[in-house]
């Protein structure tokens, strides 16, 4: 992360009040930079990538993974990773009880780091903070994603894809939908 790092997050979160005060302003000014910085590469990101950063708030979604998945592609190997989001106190309503699937095609290794250790951090579900993307050369991108752990997983890659798909909840009166609910066993 280069601009909403977890040494500025944790100024942030400060009990100190005069701490927590600078942070607050270095975050909004660390915005204003990152927000820039999207505007002059966007175009350079694969239209998939902007739909997701103009779509998909994914903060607070628990997140699964990320996972190496191997796949045969048109030129031999190529190798692929995949984070899983469940999003059920996210802040966005438009994600709320949904599944988010981000698949990567992985332009060099995955990188991920715990720059202060995980003692400051949460160590409960993991959840997603926050996220950056990067243009790292001409058709390769990376997207940084700063995890409640304390983990940053940098994703340096050539494609990226998502899927949004609805969680199957039971119905709300308790008796859940012919196609999810159980049939009692008799004892």
């Amino acid at each position: 992360m280069k601009y909403l790092t977890p040494e500025l997050l944790l100024r942030f979160r400060s009990a100190d009040p005069d701490v927590a005060d600078r942070a607050t302003a270095e975050w909004e000014v660390a915005l204003a930079r990152y927000s820039r910085y999207y505007s002059r590469i966007k175009s350079k990101l694969p239209p998939s990538a902007r739909r997701f950063h103009n779509e998909c708030g994914l903060h607070d979604a628990d997140v699964f993974a990320p996972a190496l998945i191997p796949a045969k592609g048109r030129n031999g190997r190529r190798r692929e990773l995949v984070i899983v989001t469940q999003n059920i106190n996210t802040l966005y309503a438009e994600h709320l009880n949904t599944l988010i699937t981000l698949r990567y095609t992985l332009a060099d290794d995955p990188v991920i780091e715990t720059p202060l250790g995980t003692e400051p951090f949460d160590q409960a579900q993991p959840q997603w903070l926050y996220d950056e993307w990067s243009l790292l050369r001409p058709g390769v991108f990376c997207h940084s994603i700063f995890i409640s752990d304390g983990r940053v997983i940098r994703i340096p890659c050539r494609e990226f894809q998502y899927d949004v798909a609805p969680l199957v909840l039971p119905a709300e009166n308790g008796k859940g939908s012919s196609k999810t609910r159980k049939k009692a066993v008799p004892a």
